[in-house]
């Protein structure tokens, strides 16, 4: 007929975040019986965290490590291209990382379980309007992709995370804790990947786990899906750290009746409300474009050096670098600085000594306990500036 149009698609050259705008064209079921909504919503999921450590790297390659057998036009009516549905996902960061989880949650629940955790971490993450899958469809894409992945070994992996556990409690004379591989209830998963998810997309926010139970199933998550952002402590000894550090888990035995894990969010406050301080460090003095590089042993001292010279004429005695060990030992005996104690790990006080006598070079030096205001009269006093 003159003036009609043929709308066409191709859809053998379709990709996931393409299917969207042509779910109308798309079969029921997929090759792999999995239903393009809940490949979506997955990849929506997957959006919300990013990836990092030795197994984000290998994951797309173990996604398309083989494709399933292209039915030629049968493939049109079904409505994938090139491979079977969990390739799809290597095709986006998002995608690489839900796989990730996808292979946690095959492992370590069952099927329905599986589903219902990405169901209610949908609902509590994502707009109503992108939860458009329901729990068996999720569960179907999960099971589909963790099979997909089993060549990953997650066995393996997790009997690696769980040795190192036991060994640190052995090599610190503790009891190893019988509960680091108890089965995680679902609310608890979806707070700690509610809380995993704020901590790598909120730059202010940090993330605090805390306890023993199912900690191996934590700890094993944490290392597969965001390497680089965990730092992991077994009763207050770090004993892994990423680069980033907005994710804290804290291997800790509780006394009494033992609770279930804690996951905590926290904010990190900014302000510009600072002290001033009666010194400012500044190198225009020797005459240098950059910051110059310093050794750990003397490191302070050597900072307070240039800045004396920069700004100062004269100094009352010579005690100014314990007055300084003071205000600092001081600030960390404040109420708000009870968690980075925990994170000097055993005997804290003693290692903060240590630190403070070798960067400020000083021979003796014993704390004394003073309010930090009052220290940093102390150091005001010593100096005349200029």
């Amino acid at each position: 007929m003159a003036g009609s149009i043929n709308l066409q698609a191709d859809v053998g050259n379709l990709s996931l975040s393409s299917l969207s705008s042509v779910r109308s064209l798309l079969g029921t079921l997929s090759m792999d019986d999995v239903q393009p909504v809940a490949m979506l919503q997955v990849q929506d999921i997957g959006s919300l965290f990013h990836a990092s450590g030795r197994y984000a790297c290998t994951v797309s390659d173990e996604l398309q490590r083989f494709s399933s057998y292209r039915l030629e036009k049968l493939a049109v009516t079904v409505g994938w291209r090139r491979g079977d549905a969990a390739s799809l996902l290597a095709q986006s960061a998002g995608g690489q990382a839900v796989a990730l989880l996808a292979l946690f949650l095959r492992n370590t629940f069952d099927h329905r379980k599986a589903g219902e955790i990405l169901f209610k971490f949908s609902r509590d993450n994502l707009p109503e309007v992108r939860q458009i899958a329901s729990i068996k469809q999720l569960a179907e894409v999960c099971t589909k992709v963790g099979e997909k992945l089993a060549s990953m070994g997650y066995g393996n992996f997790l009997a690696e995370q769980v040795t190192k556990l036991r060994l640190t409690y052995l090599q610190s004379n503790l009891a190893v804790p019988n509960d680091l591989l108890e089965d995680l209830a679902e609310e608890t998963i979806v707070g700690i990947l509610s809380a995993i998810s704020r901590a790598q997309r909120e730059a202010d926010r940090r993330t605090r786990i805390t306890g023993t139970r199912g900690v191996g199933h934590i700890m094993a998550l944490l290392l597969l899906l965001c390497a680089d952002d965990v730092t992991i402590a077994v009763e207050n000894i770090i004993i892994y750290s990423g680069t980033e550090k907005s994710i804290f888990l804290n291997v800790l035995t509780s006394h009494g009746i033992k609770p279930s894990v804690d996951v905590q969010v926290e904010t990190i406050l900014n302000t510009t409300q600072w002290v001033s301080l009666p010194i400012q460090p500044s190198f225009n003095k020797i005459n240098s474009s950059t910051e110059p590089t310093f050794l750990l042993a003397g490191y302070l001292a050597a900072r307070l050096d240039i800045a004396l010279i920069a700004q100062c004429n004269s100094l009352k005695g010579n005690d100014l670098a314990e007055d300084c060990c003071n205000f600092i030992w001081n600030v960390f005996q404040l109420e708000t600085a009870s968690r980075a104690w925990a994170a000097l790990g055993t005997q804290p006080q003693q290692r903060m000594q240590t630190a403070l006598l070798t960067m400020f070079d000083v021979q003796t030096w014993l704390p004394r306990n003073k309010d930090p205001k009052t220290c940093l009269e102390a150091i005001t006093n010593r100096m005349q500036i200029a």
